[in-house]
């Protein structure tokens, strides 16, 4: 078949702004910087129809090209999976490191959730039933991949199956590529699994070393109770507080926080109440 006449139709960025069906469609996917535009410059015969770069991530919008107004030829950018564990850890170095390489936010996916396993991970998931065969997923590390040698290794077999490559950025590892060893994949896993290991060790004895309340409760070393309800004060310790607030207590503020085995913050919110109270 001789391409006569081939064009830029719609370029996309949200499913309400593909063009209408009705024609067959032709998607080119893969991992980035792989050649997909400059093969469609090359089968229709036009050097710049699709803008194509020496960088990674060029094409960063779903473009549909109309060829010889019989079918469409479709170039799709790539994915990118951002992850942390919880809402407190930030995304932002992640998401930065990804639009580098030429993702757009649509289609970066974002996790507050452990790496412990790939169950549990609803947005990892929502983004596999995208992905298609040929799809390149770009994660910043291996540890946002997984911390867990098996679950990892599971995982990778379950990528190769649906036709999906992987690409990690601080270990400079493509699963597209022929020489990418699955030995040197499992080492740097087995590093990343090593270092949960000593983190959670490191945290524990963090925990152990701080000071405990009456009830088992831990007391960080910036005077507040981590975790568990509110301290129930009893009425003397309330007295206590109200004198101080009267200015007739023989304590300053930090010296009465540690008699009630409290934090100062909590002080001042006692304070408050008292204040309130007493208006």
């Amino acid at each position: 078949m001789q391409i006569n006449k081939s064009e830029l139709e719609a370029v996309a960025v949200k499913s309400v702004q593909y063009p209408e069906p009705g024609v067959p469609e032709i998607a080119f996917a893969g991992r980035s910087n792989v050649g997909k535009s400059s093969l469609l410059n090359l089968l229709t015969r036009r050097k710049n129809l699709a803008r194509v770069s020496g960088s990674p991530g060029k094409t960063r919008t779903i473009n549909f090209y109309r060829i010889n107004d019989e079918f469409r030829i479709v170039d799709l950018p790539g994915y990118g999976y951002a992850r942390v564990s919880s809402r407190e850890q930030s995304l932002k170095r992640q998401i930065k490191e990804l639009e580098e390489q030429g993702i757009e936010k649509f289609n970066i996916y974002k996790e507050f959730v452990s790496g412990k396993n790939f169950k549990d991970r609803v947005e990892y998931h929502k983004l596999l039933n995208q992905c298609r065969v040929g799809d390149t997923i770009i994660f910043t590390s291996l540890d946002r991949f997984s911390r867990s040698v098996a679950e990892a290794t599971k995982e990778f077999e379950n990528l190769e199956k649906r036709g999906i490559t992987a690409r990690f950025l601080k270990e400079n590892i493509d699963t597209g590529k022929e020489d990418v060893s699955r030995l040197v994949m499992s080492i740097c896993l087995w590093i990343a699994e090593e270092e949960r290991k000593t983190l959670k060790k490191r945290q524990r004895q963090g925990y152990d070393a701080l000071q405990k309340t009456e009830d088992g409760r831990m007391i960080s070393k910036k005077g507040t109770i981590i975790g568990g309800r509110e301290k129930k004060l009893t009425n003397k310790q309330l007295e206590l507080i109200r004198e101080y607030k009267a200015g007739n207590s023989i304590y300053n503020l930090s010296q009465l926080a540690r008699l009630l085995n409290v934090s100062r913050p909590y002080l001042y919110k006692k304070l408050k109440e008292i204040k309130n109270e007493s208006n």
